[in-house]
């Protein structure tokens, strides 16, 4: 990957970063579709969201280690799912579909117009 992606990884990487919270609450929005997440505190779904989003963004700006504080927290939040009755099956499930809007809206970012890069040229298509 040559230095121009990786300045466009991380400018996009920047807009995530500053659309955590709407970001964050649209996946709670998925996560509220799981049945077994409806005695899950909001807050709590949102800071795993937030979660979520922080991850994709170190990721995308070549990091694959989240702070110390992040994945202790990460670590709890499996914990809090289980005590919450919520089955492993739909822990899964459930973190595969918020994936989908991160997805999303990083294939939206990096395929505007106004992009100084667009996806579907990323992979040669």
């Amino acid at each position: 990957m040559g230095v121009g992606q990786l300045e466009q990884l991380s400018e996009i990487a920047e807009q995530l970063r500053t659309s955590a919270d709407d970001l964050a609450w649209r996946q709670v929005g998925v996560c509220r579709k799981f049945h077994s997440y409806d005695d899950v505190p909001d807050e709590d779904l949102h800071r795993s969201c937030w979660r979520n989003v922080l991850r994709v963004v170190e990721t995308l700006n070549g990091r694959d280690i989240l702070p110390t504080e992040i994945s202790e927290d990460e670590a709890k939040s499996a914990r809090r799912r289980a005590v919450q009755g919520v089955p492993a099956e739909d822990v899964v499930a459930c973190y595969w579909a918020v994936l989908s809007v991160l997805r999303d809206e990083f294939i939206a970012r990096a395929s505007r117009p106004t992009s100084s890069w667009s996806a579907p040229g990323a992979y040669g298509t």
